[in-house]
């Protein structure tokens, strides 16, 4: 029994069943369910506090143009945000996953705000999430960065040191477009 800080302490949460399986990222979830004895302030209590627990996290969708140069910077630059710089508060989305309709992606994606760095003006991304209803958060353009900033990339095997600054750039834009999404900063 763990009380929950009722007068009552015959009204406590009983946890009574342990469950874990992996989600579609490959991490291990555990999911207890709770038994209520009573609903009187036990529950409400109960749920604020896994609410504090619980966060949403911002999904970042890449361009998935394998043959151009700018969608070989979109994905470098969304695992940089992934893995350094915004590594607890984002996901990486597989666009061939929701494209097959793979019911737990589909599902992330209207639960989740998207990030979607974008290639070019085609904005293959943005149609794939709004196909499945998901809520786009921001977008980022590479095309439009690059143009802006003069950096180009040397090729899709080696982008350069041009290359490698443009995808530090979209990162970090990125990754100050999570922190708005994250902030609730429209």
């Amino acid at each position: 029994m763990i009380s929950c800080g009722t007068l009552d302490s015959s009204r406590a949460c009983e946890f009574t069943t342990e469950k874990s399986y992996r989600c579609q990222f490959g991490h291990l979830v555990s999911l207890t369910l709770v038994t209520m004895e009573s609903a009187t302030g036990c529950e409400m209590q109960f749920m604020e506090r896994v609410m504090e627990v619980v966060e949403k996290k911002v999904a970042v969708m890449a361009c998935n143009g394998l043959d151009q140069i700018l969608g070989t910077v979109a994905r470098m630059a969304a695992y940089k945000v992934l893995d350094e710089l915004r590594t607890e508060s984002t996901v990486l989305l597989c666009p061939p996953a929701l494209i097959a309709e793979v019911e737990e992606d589909v599902e992330f994606v209207r639960e989740n705000p998207v990030l979607v760095i974008e290639g070019c003006k085609h904005e293959c991304g943005c149609k794939i999430v709004e196909k499945f209803d998901g809520e786009i958060g921001g977008i980022v353009r590479v095309d439009m960065h690059a143009e802006k900033s003069g950096l180009n990339p040397e090729s899709m095997r080696e982008l350069g040191s041009e290359g490698e600054r443009l995808v530090k750039l979209i990162a970090e834009t990125a990754a100050n477009e999570v922190d708005r999404i994250v902030g609730g900063v429209p």
